[in-house]
């Protein structure tokens, strides 16, 4: 006892200590930043100068329209190839119902013309942009390098994402999604998938042609508002929508199984739109304080739904999965010993069992991935809990190893089979 209550003891000191500095920081970064922030459009006036070779803003306009016509060439001679390729195929109009790893190899065959197209278009810009700018110095090379990365960063993400919702084929959607679910996921992405990569090479751009300090968080700031604006939007436009998600129908006159889930449903948004807010205001701080530089605190907070999603249906899939398979070794038991005129009525009351313990599992896996992804979260964001890296470390593995034990497992027992 007397050991926690140091361990307490000390760690709200320290956090206290920690405040009470972040804090004074905080205050004197700000009186910096309001004097300097005026700044701010003589800094990008300069930057857009610099890179466009300090002849101005005419000349930037016109390295601008260089490579509209490079990239439009580059989309069009892609269109052109699939067109006479791949572009008359009728193979994914007549796709039956399949599952499993079928349904995953086509899903992949699937996106696959949209990942070659990406090859080609980066392939011929980058020919068609080396004769004209190639052979010499000049501030177009990395206007040209930036929107590249950003495009092609942009058309992978829409590309995944088409993969997995599919909404124009649901006989190869990957995700438990209706046709409304899909196509609403989807878009929502390629929003994102254009912002993201774009606003971040943009200062990437800003930060090569000289801006730094004040003016770099202030433009760093400006660019998280955006995203959490159209996360906001985005929660608030489709907050009817999630809701009758949540209770379980697809309209918001049907019952929901309990209180609890109508009261959820009934606020959601609100509290999303409070953690975006809060999520801002903390990376922002973090900022001011630290100074302009990218982490991955900001991207987790926003993904953190996602991250749960993917390793709770994972952990779903593999406890399904190994009751499943215990199920089918008990049936052929089973059925052996009825061949044999045994009695099985224990043997079925074992199987009932196993399936009632599905439910059970599934909520104490769930209790400790939520668990474990608020350690990370706090970790992420400098709040150090006694002993919670070690606690997250130990459930990763424990997860990874019981993932890796059930293929070994299901492969031994195909073999022996």
């Amino acid at each position: 006892d007397e050991g926690a209550n140091l361990i307490s003891k000390g760690f709200f000191s320290g956090m206290l200590a920690r405040l009470e500095n972040y804090t004074s920081v905080l205050y004197w970064s700000l009186k910096a930043l309001q004097f300097n922030y005026v700044k701010l459009p003589h800094d990008i006036g300069n930057a857009v100068d610099y890179l466009a070779e300090g002849r101005g803003i005419v000349r930037f306009g016109q390295m601008l329209g260089s490579l509209f016509l490079i990239f439009a060439a580059g989309f069009g001679i892609e269109k052109l190839i699939g067109r006479l390729t791949y572009g008359k195929s009728k193979w994914f109009g007549l796709v039956p119902s399949i599952g499993g790893l079928a349904k995953f190899w086509g899903a992949v065959l699937k996106t696959l013309p949209s990942l070659i197209g990406i090859i080609i278009f980066s392939v011929f810009s980058l020919f068609i942009f080396l004769p004209f700018f190639g052979t010499e110095a000049s501030g177009i090379r990395p206007l040209f390098v930036a929107f590249l990365v950003a495009i092609v960063l942009a058309r992978l993400i829409s590309s995944f994402s088409a993969m997995f919702c599919s909404p124009s084929v649901p006989e190869l959607r990957l995700l438990p999604l209706d046709d409304q679910g899909a196509a609403y996921l989807h878009h929502s992405i390629v929003r994102f998938a254009w912002v993201l990569p774009s606003g971040y090479m943009a200062i990437m751009l800003l930060k090569y042609a000289g801006i730094w300090g004040d003016s770099m968080i202030l433009v760093i700031i400006a660019y998280g508002a955006v995203i959490i604006l159209m996360f906001g939007t985005m929660v608030w436009r489709h907050r009817a929508f999630v809701a009758s998600r949540i209770r379980g129908c697809t309209d918001d006159t049907c019952d929901p199984d309990s209180w609890f889930t109508d009261l959820f449903a009934s606020i959601w948004h609100l509290l999303a739109l409070a953690y975006l807010f809060v999520v801002w205001v903390l990376w922002s701080g973090r900022l001011i304080v630290l100074g302009p530089s990218f982490d991955s605190a900001f991207v987790i907070s926003l993904l953190i739904v996602p991250i749960y999603l993917v390793i709770d249906r994972t952990s779903n899939w593999v406890i399904g999965a190994i009751i499943g398979s215990l199920q089918k070794g008990n049936k052929e038991s089973n059925d052996s010993k009825d061949a044999n005129g045994s009695e099985s009525a224990g043997s079925q009351m074992g199987q009932a069992d196993e399936a009632d313990s599905f439910p059970v599992i599934r909520r104490i896996t769930r209790t400790f991935i939520i668990f474990g992804l608020l350690l990370w979260l706090l970790n992420i964001w400098g709040f150090e809990i006694p002993f919670s890296q070690r606690i997250v470390s130990v459930g990763f593995n424990i997860l990874v190893t019981l993932v890796l034990a059930f293929v070994a497992w299901r492969i031994l027992n195909s073999f022996i089979a």
